[in-house]
């Protein structure tokens, strides 16, 4: 009776490890959907070649002191490479000195400086740019950015015989970038000097695309610094960047950027790669004094190097002259005394109880306190990129004075007082002369003797208008005591004869 079920339990035990060992063999799902190889699309590439890196006119001077184009590099051909079809391309053109862009797609009209004209049929896109349209007697640099997206074609994968389909919406990107240079020579030409006619077209578009065994090729490979000198105010944070042509930055590098400094400020240079721009930016503290040396080298994967080199320069901030005092109702012109420094955002904003009143990034700010401000101080202060510069510089807005009598003169025969007063503040706010006691009759206020006051505080405007009173009694001593009064109640002193 015992015996029966110790087998049982034995039999139970050997199928349970049975059907452990099934589950074990069994394949992983898993296992079944991962990939076999990398992805086709990690072999596509859109790959773009400009025909020129630089493109540079220059203008110089005649004797009539007249800007004369004397050469003109206005087209570039940029040629583009990979498996892509429904390419759509789009440039934007930076400017160095200002700092802003402009985004030009293929077939835009609205700006009559640059335009860009696609080829699909040779793979190919036209840039054009218009010097002589510039009018400036400043030179320019601008770094044009062009893009295409187009939508990948099935390609092979390490399997000969398997091609995937394209999945709805896909696209890849490619870019490519080249300078335009406008030069200006200030010098008046001492010789005649021969115009460019109005269309100069020095390249051509040539049918296909360069290729090498299969491969694209990566064309000139170029660096060039955005500007050569970077000059800042000492103690505050610079930025340059170096475009790069025949390379893209997140991908045809073989290293990060090798970044040698020396000078002042070299320790807090640092770099870093800007791939939606293909730059590479550089920036740091600015010198105390002296100049900081920055050498910057790429080397591209196929063992290729280019360098470039730049010079960051610190300035003093210039001190401001500003009034100790300004006053309602009146206009005061406050000199910003701004650096000018291409690139770098450099403003100056007015500053009150409640925050900002006021910012500029002109030379002048323009303001007018009303009454209610009188008795409070506001706060010039100025800012580079950002980042506060120097102290605030308090400017206290005051009441104007009262008014003062100056002088009481005999005229008619002394039948009359001719009474000078000076008062403040806008020139129509006149004041009023009151009788406080004396022999006198009628008051006429002489308003074409109404002129400005030579007056130690421009800030406050200072006027003279000046009064004749009559005596009233001729039989009676000409005594009187008078007062001036503002518009605000402001009273002068007494003036007694």
């Amino acid at each position: 009776m015992t015996a029966r079920p110790r087998n049982r339990r034995r039999v139970e035990i050997y199928f349970v490890l049975y059907v452990v060992a099934l589950v074990l063999l069994m394949p992983d799902p898993s296992d079944q959907t991962q990939p076999t190889g990398p992805s086709p699309y990690d072999y596509s590439r859109l790959d773009l070649q400009p025909e020129r890196v630089r493109l540079e006119s220059r203008a110089v001077r005649d004797t009539g002191n007249q800007l004369i184009l004397v050469q003109q590099d206005s087209l570039n051909v940029i040629r583009y490479t990979g498996a892509v079809t429904d390419v759509r391309v789009s440039a934007t053109v930076f400017d160095e000195t200002t700092g802003k862009d402009i985004v030009i797609n293929a077939g835009d009209t609205a700006t009559q400086l640059f335009s860009l004209v696609h080829d699909p049929s040779r793979s190919a896109a036209v840039f054009r740019w218009r010097p002589a349209l510039m009018q400036s007697g400043i030179g320019r640099t601008f770094r044009v950015t062009l893009t295409a997206m187009g939508v990948p074609t099935s390609v092979s994968t390490a399997n000969a015989n398997e091609s995937d389909n394209v999945p709805s919406g896909l696209r890849i990107q490619g870019s490519t970038q080249f300078m335009l240079s406008y030069v200006v020579d200030d010098k008046p030409a001492p010789n005649a000097i021969v115009q460019l006619p109005g269309k100069v077209d020095t390249i051509r578009i040539r049918e296909g695309g360069p290729s090498f065994g299969g491969e694209t090729m990566l064309g000139e490979f170029w660096v060039q610094p955005a500007r050569e000198r970077v000059t800042v105010l000492h103690g505050t944070r610079w930025t340059n960047r170096i475009s790069v042509g025949g390379a893209d930055v997140s991908r045809d590098l073989a290293n990060a950027p090798a970044v040698k400094a020396s000078g002042d400020g070299s320790a807090s240079v640092r770099s870093y790669v800007d791939a939606a721009t293909r730059t590479v930016v550089l920036d740091g503290i600015a010198p105390r004094s002296g100049t900081l040396n920055v050498d910057v080298t790429l080397l591209r994967r196929d063992g290729q190097s280019r360098s470039a080199s730049f010079v960051v320069s610190a300035e003093p901030l210039a001190a401001l002259a500003l009034p100790e005092a300004i006053y309602p109702g009146v206009e005061a012109e406050l000199a910003t005394r701004l650096p000018s420094m291409p690139g770098v955002e450099v403003v100056a904003i007015l500053k009150g109880e409640r925050g900002e009143i006021q910012r500029t990034t002109g030379d002048v700010i323009r303001y007018t306190p009303s009454v209610s401000d009188t008795n409070k101080t506001i706060y010039l202060e100025r800012y580079v990129d950002d980042q506060r510069v120097g102290s605030p510089v308090p400017i206290r807005i005051r009441s104007f004075d009262a008014p003062e009598i100056l002088a009481a003169k005999d005229v008619a025969g002394g039948t009359k007082k001719r009474i000078v007063v000076k008062y403040f503040g806008p020139k129509m706010d006149r004041p009023v002369l009151d009788i406080l006691d004396g022999n006198v009759g009628r008051i006429q206020t002489l308003y074409g003797n109404n002129y400005r006051a030579n007056d130690r505080d421009p800030a406050a405007p200072a006027w003279i208008i000046e009064f004749d009173i009559e005596r009233k009694d001729g039989s009676r001593p000409f005594s009187f005591r008078i007062q001036a009064r503002d518009k605000r109640g402001m009273r002068s002193r007494a003036w007694s004869e």
